[in-house]
């Protein structure tokens, strides 16, 4: 948590369960792995981890796994839309 930048990061970093595919700085890749590694590290159970991205391409399942990404959302999602793919991947 020190390198989340304490525990108010932390906190909205778990509880904001997605993050976007091309952001310059932490790109959502990163944040995906850092979750998963985080959560293993600690025996906890891992965040559901949605990933957007606008970009029109397919990624193979075990890019996503070892990436700890749940799921891609092509942008733009609708909130329905949003809303259905939080509940496949919490239902799963």
């Amino acid at each position: 948590m020190e390198k989340l930048g304490g525990f108010p990061q932390a906190c909205w970093l778990f509880c904001s369960p997605q993050d976007d595919l091309g952001l310059d700085d932490l790109n959502g890749w990163e944040v995906g792995k850092r979750i998963k590694n985080y959560c293993l590290r600690k025996g906890l159970w891992k965040t559901p981890f949605l990933l957007y991205t606008g970009w029109d391409k397919k990624f193979e399942p075990e890019k996503l796994a070892e990436s700890g990404v749940d799921r891609m959302v092509a942008k733009p999602v609708s909130c329905s839309g949003l809303l259905r793919l939080l509940y496949e991947v919490v239902a799963a």
